[in-house]
């Protein structure tokens, strides 16, 4: 073997070793990547959520008020009895004015205190006060919870 042909066979082995390095190295940060896709911190604070979940019932957008809802609270909906409750509830809705009188956030769990007034297409207004929407982190986004436990259902429960 002359003297070039071992040097090109060097440099292709050299070479080769090099890609099989880098492409192991990027495989490395993919993974790693994709690891922390799961544990992102989500964008907006849990009370925007309940603001979009509002609008969309005031704008008649079903669609984007279920949307506001986690996979779970999702499932609890989708039978006919709950649809026929969740639509009858929001073709009522006309328009709703809240204050944030609370929130806590605790790692992928928040918890929105709100008091103000719903009022109804009929003119009838729904006051409410110290109204809780549970949240939950779901896909990097904030979702309203309907299963979690109520204050008062985890304050019996630690009391037990």
């Amino acid at each position: 073997m002359s003297a070039i042909s071992r040097i090109l066979l060097f440099s292709t082995i050299l070479l080769l070793t090099c890609l099989l390095l880098l492409s192991l190295g990027c495989k490395k940060q993919e993974k790693a990547a994709s690891e922390q896709e799961g544990k992102e911190e989500p964008i907006d604070e849990p009370q925007v959520t309940v603001r979009k979940y509002f609008n969309a019932l005031e704008e008649k957008n079903y669609y984007d008020a279920l949307n506001c809802y986690n996979s779970t609270s999702k499932i609890q909906l989708s039978t006919p009895e709950s649809k026929e409750n969740f639509y009858d509830f929001a073709n009522k809705v006309k328009l709703v004015e809240y204050t944030v009188l609370d929130q806590k956030i605790e790692g992928d769990r928040a918890r929105v205190v709100i008091s103000g007034v719903m009022y109804m297409v009929d003119g009838s207004e729904n006051p409410t006060e110290n109204e809780v929407y549970n949240l939950v982190v779901e896909g990097g986004v904030w979702k309203i919870d309907l299963t979690a436990p109520t204050a008062e259902e985890e304050e019996l429960l630690n009391i037990q």
